[in-house]
């Protein structure tokens, strides 16, 4: 996956607004809607953004378990 569509899927982890994150990651402000559609379609970009998740449930664990 190019870093793009990386900093995209953390961007839209954190927000969950497509076109927001489209922007912030590099993409056009005109085409930001429809790349935003495109990128949530994207195989690999649903596998990036739901290992994101998982890690940050793994550090809701442990924090949890340090309390």
């Amino acid at each position: 996956m190019n870093p793009r569509k990386m900093r995209f899927a953390e961007y839209y982890r954190a927000s969950s607004n497509g076109t927001e994150s489209a922007i912030k990651a590099g993409y056009s402000k005109k085409t930001a809607y429809s790349q935003a559609n495109r990128l949530l379609k994207d195989v690999e970009v649903q596998n990036y953004i739901k290992e994101l998740e998982s890690e940050e449930k793994d550090k809701r664990i442990l924090d949890a378990r340090d309390r």
